[in-house]
């Protein structure tokens, strides 16, 4: 569970993401937003996968 939190919540669609976003200046923030969008979808797809990597398939 913790994995996962910690895995998407810097995309903008979290918390932690939306702050980074409204902390950036605003000709930063549509690439900035971007580059999040994207490490959130990769993390969507690697994530699991490293994670059945690490501790194996229950």
């Amino acid at each position: 569970m913790a994995l996962a939190s910690i895995l998407v919540d810097i995309s903008p669609l979290g918390i932690t993401g939306g702050l980074i976003l409204g902390a950036a200046r605003p000709d930063d923030r549509p690439r900035l937003c971007r580059h999040l969008l994207t490490y959130g979808a990769v993390s969507v797809v690697v994530g699991p996968a490293l994670a059945c990597v690490a501790f194996g398939w229950w």
